[in-house]
C-alpha cells in the first residue's frame, strides 16, 4: 500500500476504536428494543340502564 501524504489521513489507526463504538451503539439499540413496552390502553367504563318495562323474562322448563 502506498504511504499517505500525512499520518492524519491514515484511518487504519482508528479502525479498532470505530469498531468498538459501532458495537456499543448496536448493543445499546438492541437493549432498548428488548426493554420497550407498549403503553397499556385505557378503557372507559360505560354503564347502560334499561327501563324495567322493556325487559321480558321467560322461563324455559325442560322435561325430566
Amino acid at each position: 500500500m502506498q504511504t499517505k501524504k500525512s499520518p492524519r489521513a491514515d484511518l487504519e489507526s482508528k479502525r479498532g476504536i470505530m469498531f468498538l463504538i459501532g458495537l456499543a451503539i448496536s448493543l445499546g439499540l438492541i437493549y432498548a428494543v428488548f426493554n420497550y413496552e407498549k403503553p397499556k390502553p385505557t378503557y372507559e367504563e360505560v354503564t347502560v340502564t334499561l327501563p324495567a318495562e322493556s325487559l321480558t323474562i321467560t322461563e324455559i322448563i325442560s322435561p325430566p
